[in-house]
């Protein structure tokens, strides 16, 4: 674009919606993403909450447990129940 350059009217309006479009995209995906984390973030929370170690059933001394990611499902279930 050029200084004092003659704009049709129409053709910038709708190149500024298109922006604005893709930059709704963006908040959008990002908002989903934030809310997959922080029902992720959740269930993890849930899963240390009461147990973070426990009597080795062959030794018998206490050991740390390994807590498993939460699976995609669980995300979603969480979401899910968020939303409702």
């Amino acid at each position: 674009m050029v200084c004092f350059e003659l704009l049709d009217p129409f053709t910038t309006a709708i190149e500024y919606v298109d922006g604005l479009d893709e930059y709704k995209e963006r908040l959008d995906a990002y908002r989903e993403d934030l809310i997959r984390e922080k029902a992720r973030n959740k269930l993890l929370a849930r899963k240390l909450e009461n147990r973070k170690r426990t009597k080795c059933s062959h030794c018998t001394k206490m050991t740390n447990i390994k807590i498993k990611e939460p699976t995609i499902l669980e995300v979603r279930a969480e979401v899910e129940g968020d939303k409702k």
